[in-house]
C-alpha cells in the first residue's frame, strides 16, 4: 500500500526550526548646564554652544531555540532496514546591559525661515552634539546544548507522522561566565526640524538620530562591543516665562 512509502511520511527529511525573541529598553536623561554661549552671527540666524550631563541605560534580552535533524536516512527497504539520524538541540537566554553618564557639548542653531511679527516666527533648526559616557557594560548568558542518536526501524504509518515529538535529547549547560566591565561609549546626535515661535510659545518637530558606539557586550562566549542607534521623528512643545 504507498500509504507506507516513506516519502509519504513528511516528518522523514532533514529540517533546521528555530525561534527567538528580543526586548530592547532604553532610557536617556539629558541635563543642560549653564548659559547659552553665543559663537557669532552667520546671516540672520542663531548659534551657541551648550554643555550639559546625559545619563543613558540600555538593556537588551534575547532568548532562542535551535533544533535540527541534518543527516536523516532512510533506506529503500525501510521495513527491513534501520532509519538513523541526529538530532540536535541548542537553547540559550542572555541578559545584556549598560549604565551610564557623562559630558555632552552641543552646537544648536536655527535660521529664519519665515517671520510675521504678530503671526510669530518660523525657523530651521539644527542641532550637532558629541560626548561620552562612563559607566559598566554587563552580559548574563545561560544556554545549553544536546544531540542523540536514532538507529531503529523508522516508525510504521501512522506513528511515522509523529517523528517530531521524539523526547528531546538530553541538555547540558554550557559554561558562559558573567561579564562586567567598566566601559567608556561615545555618543553622537544629529537632529534637523522645524520650530513655530510666537509670544513665548515654541512648537518644534523634525527628525533625530543618535548613535552611542561600543553600548552593549553583544557577545556569546567573549565579548564583543556592539553599537545602539535610536532615531525618529520628535516634537516638541515649551512655554517661556518673564521677559
Amino acid at each position: 500500500n504507498n500509504k507506507y512509502d516513506p516519502s509519504n511520511l513528511k516528518p522523514a527529511v532533514d529540517r533546521l526550526s528555530s525561534s527567538t525573541d528580543r526586548q530592547e529598553e532604553h532610557v536617556i536623561l539629558d541635563f543642560t548646564m549653564g548659559k547659552d554661549v553665543g559663537i557669532g552671527i552667520l546671516g540672520s540666524g542663531e548659534y551657541s554652544l551648550t554643555a550639559g550631563l546625559r545619563f543613558a541605560e540600555f538593556k537588551s534580552y534575547t532568548k532562542g531555540d535551535m533544533r535540527g535533524i541534518p543527516d536523516m536516512s532512510v533506506p529503500d527497504a525501510w521495513g527491513q532496514n534501520d532509519t538513523t539520524f541526529h538530532q540536535y538541540i541548542d537553547t540559550f537566554e542572555a541578559h545584556r546591559k549598560f549604565a551610564g553618564a557623562g559630558p555632552t557639548i552641543s552646537w544648536n542653531a536655527n535660521e529664519p525661515l519665515l517671520n510675521v511679527e504678530d503671526a510669530g516666527q518660523v525657523t530651521v533648526d539644527w542641532t550637532v552634539t558629541g560626548g561620552v559616557l562612563f559607566g559598566h557594560r554587563k552580559a548574563t548568558v545561560k544556554a545549553t546544548e544536546g544531540s542523540s542518536y536514532f538507529d531503529a526501524h523508522y516508525p510504521g504509518y501512522p506513528a511515522g507522522y509523529v517523528l517530531n515529538g521524539l523526547p528531546a535529547p538530553a541538555q547540558t549547560p554550557i559554561n558562559v561566565a558573567p561579564r562586567d566591565k567598566s566601559a567608556a561609549v561615545p555618543l553622537l546626535d544629529l537632529s534637523l526640524g522645524l520650530s513655530y515661535r510666537v509670544k513665548g510659545v515654541e512648537l518644534s518637530g523634525g527628525y533625530r538620530w543618535e548613535r552611542y558606539f561600543g553600548a552593549i557586550d553583544g557577545g556569546f562566549q567573549q565579548s564583543r562591543s556592539e553599537d545602539r542607534s535610536l532615531y525618529g521623528p520628535y516634537l516638541r512643545a515649551s512655554i517661556g516665562f518673564g521677559g
